[in-house]
């Protein structure tokens, strides 16, 4: 028989809530997002049938560039650094803030929050895992800290202001994301009708959401 490796339009995210401490505080995501072993999680979660992700969607979505992105990838070290500038220099237990990590149970999403919980306890963070037997509700209503959920994307990325605009909240914006830029430039990108400026705006606006850290894309599943 023939077989194909093929990519479904699907990222396997951990979700900050940005309403809720600490994770309104950016440098505190964005060390979360370095802490992060993407390719181990893949290797545990789904023997390696994964493409690491960075964002919601990927390269095969019109508009995905990162070339004016940083590259968030696995790097403890930075991790802890940016605890210690964010005012945590001796690390964290998040049950001090009355949260827990939530968890799809008995799939690969319950993988990667293990591999997570290892990953965050290597930088001096404490995180229990418990299973929800809701996360569309859960991840949808903003009742959550931290989670793991499943996100689809389109061949555009315009489709992606589902998951990061304002008027989005309540629905696929599960990390309750509000930003007046960022609202704006999916605006004129939906406007646009020269693909290369679209090209342009949605390549800033990558940078910007990187950057933003609402979520830390894992994989592109294979």
């Amino acid at each position: 028989y023939n077989y194909q490796l093929v990519a479904p339009l699907h990222t396997a995210v951990i979700v900050f809530n940005v309403t809720v401490p600490p994770f309104d505080n950016k440098l505190i995501r964005q060390a979360f997002s370095y802490a992060a072993d993407k390719e181990t999680m893949i290797q545990v979660a789904r023997e390696g049938f994964g493409q690491v992700a960075r964002i919601q969607a990927g390269t095969n979505c019109f508009g995905v560039d990162f070339s004016l992105a940083e590259d968030i990838s696995y790097n403890p070290e930075k991790a802890k650094a940016l605890l210690a500038e964010a005012g945590y220099p001796d690390g964290m237990d998040l049950a001090d803030f009355g949260v827990v990590f939530k968890t799809i149970a008995g799939g690969y999403h319950e993988k990667i929050a293990q591999v997570f919980q290892q990953n965050l306890a290597d930088i001096g963070v404490k995180v229990e895992i418990i299973s929800t037997e809701t996360p569309d509700e859960d991840a949808a209503a903003g009742d959550f800290a931290i989670m793991n959920e499943g996100l689809s994307y389109r061949a555009d990325f315009s489709h992606n202001q589902s998951q990061y605009t304002t008027k989005a909240i309540g629905s696929a914006n599960f990390s309750q994301m509000s930003d007046p830029y960022v609202d704006e430039m999916f605006e004129k990108g939906d406007l646009e009708t020269d693909p290369e400026v679209r090209k342009q705006i949605y390549r800033e606006l990558i940078a910007y959401i990187i950057d933003y850290c609402p979520s830390i894309p894992i994989m592109h599943r294979q």
